[in-house]
C-alpha cells in the first residue's frame, strides 16, 4: 500500500536486455569489463558457457573479477539477472592474444603540487607504472580504462610525467611525456606569476 492506503504493487519485470561484454580481452586476463546492465543485476561471465565469475551492478557498467584466467580462442559471453528474470547471452567475445600492448596516455590537467596522476587508455586488469624524469615515482593495478596513480613526491615545474602498462608479461611501450605542471587556479595564489616585463613599472626618471 502507498501512503494513501491504496494497494499498489511493482510491475514485473519482463524483459531484460543482453549484456555487452567489452573487447578486446586477453589471454591470461582476469578481468571482464561488462557494458549496457541495469543497476542492481547480477552479472555473470562464462568462457565457452562456463561460469568463472559473477559481479552485482552498481551503474550501467561492471568489472567482473573471474577465474579461471582467459584463455586464447575461448569466447566469452555474459548475462544479467534482475528481479529473477534472465537475459539473453551476450554476443561472444574471443580472447586474443597481446601482439602490442598499446601506450597508455597520461590524463590532463597535471598541476603544481599534486600527488597523482590520472592515466588512460589502460587495459583492465593490466599493472601501470608511472615515471617522473625517468624514475619510478608510482604504480597501480586497474580494474577500468582510467586509473588514478599516487606517486611518492608532490609535481614540481621540472616534473616530466610519463606511464606504461603491464599485462600477462608483455609491456606496452612509454606513454607520450606530459611536462610543465601548471598551478591550479582554483587554490589561493594558484596563477602564473608575471614576468618583470610584463610588470608596469611605477619609477619614473630622475
Amino acid at each position: 500500500r502507498d501512503v494513501t492506503g491504496v494497494q499498489t504493487c511493482a510491475l514485473p519485470i519482463s524483459v531484460v536486455p543482453a549484456p555487452l561484454v567489452r573487447p578486446p580481452l586477453y589471454d591470461c586476463g582476469t578481468l571482464v569489463p561488462v557494458d549496457g546492465v541495469l543497476t542492481g543485476a547480477q552479472v555473470r561471465v562464462f568462457q565457452n558457457g562456463f561460469l568463472i565469475g559473477f559481479a552485482w551492478a552498481d551503474g550501467p557498467s561492471v568489472t567482473v573479477r573471474v577465474g579461471p584466467s582467459l584463455v586464447l580462442g575461448r569466447n566469452i559471453t555474459a548475462r544479467q539477472r534482475v528481479g529473477g528474470v534472465d537475459s539473453l547471452l551476450s554476443a561472444p567475445v574471443t580472447v586474443t592474444n597481446i601482439a602490442m600492448l598499446p601506450a597508455p596516455v597520461i590524463l590532463p590537467p597535471i598541476r603544481l603540487g599534486d600527488v597523482s596522476v590520472q592515466v588512460g587508455g589502460v587495459v583492465p586488469g593490466a599493472f601501470v607504472e608511472v615515471f617522473d624524469r625517468g624514475s619510478l615515482a608510482g604504480t597501480a593495478d586497474t580494474v577500468e580504462t582510467t586509473v588514478t596513480v599516487a606517486i611518492n613526491h608532490s609535481l614540481d615545474g621540472n616534473s616530466r610525467i610519463e606511464a606504461r602498462q603491464t599485462l600477462c608479461g608483455h609491456t606496452s611501450g612509454t606513454s607520450d611525456p606530459v611536462s610543465n605542471p601548471q598551478p591550479d587556479p582554483g587554490q589561493p595564489g594558484g596563477h602564473i606569476p608575471s614576468t618583470p616585463a610584463d610588470t608596469p613599472g611605477t619609477g619614473f626618471d630622475v
